[in-house]
């Protein structure tokens, strides 16, 4: 967003949200601002993150356009995820996607300034069908890496409902020494 509109307009108005709801609010705005003609334009030229193509990399056959990646706790709904394809990154992370809605992903929270861990943090997980859904109306311009949770047979579902859309998985510790043994 222009620094204007956000400083003197959204700023003030978000800061008395709480956090996730404003989160989504301008992650849902951007998106709708990429879905029609030259918006993907106007999101590029506002943010001005063009990346220069001496930072290219190709790194297992996926043309990465620089290394930086936006981790999925950014966009735990894919509520933007449009909106990120044009923001310069060179891999947007989804997930944790699982087969229903009530299995779970922990992250680990860490004290920076201690260096240490101080314990583990909930994340949102999506569904494979609400996955599907949301991804089915992405542009997608940049690889984009799942994260999956689950057993080995719902890894199987999963890999196979999200191949189309998907160029890596990401496998929760647990599922890949699943993976292993079988």
């Amino acid at each position: 967003m222009p620094d204007w509109s956000y400083h003197t307009i959204f700023k003030p108005m978000l800061s008395k949200l709480p956090s996730k709801v404003s989160r989504e609010f301008i992650h849902t705005s951007m998106n709708k601002i990429s879905t029609i003609p030259f918006g993907p334009n106007l999101i590029e030229f506002l943010g001005h993150l063009n990346t220069d193509s001496s930072l290219e990399n190709e790194i297992h056959n996926l043309n990465l356009k620089n290394k930086i990646g936006l981790a999925s706790k950014i966009d735990p709904y894919l509520s933007g995820t449009n909106a990120f394809m044009n923001l310069g990154f060179g891999v947007i992370e989804i997930g944790a996607i699982s087969i229903d809605d009530t299995a779970s992903s922990k992250s680990p929270l860490i004290d920076l300034k201690h260096n240490q861990l101080i314990g583990t943090e909930e994340n949102k997980v999506l569904t494979v069908d609400q996955t599907v859904h949301k991804l089915s109306k992405t542009h997608k311009k940049v690889p984009i890496f799942a994260r999956i949770v689950g057993s080995f047979d719902e890894y199987k579902l999963i890999e196979s409902r999200l191949s189309d859309f998907v160029d890596l998985f990401i496998l929760e510790l647990d599922l890949a020494r699943d993976l292993v043994e079988n």
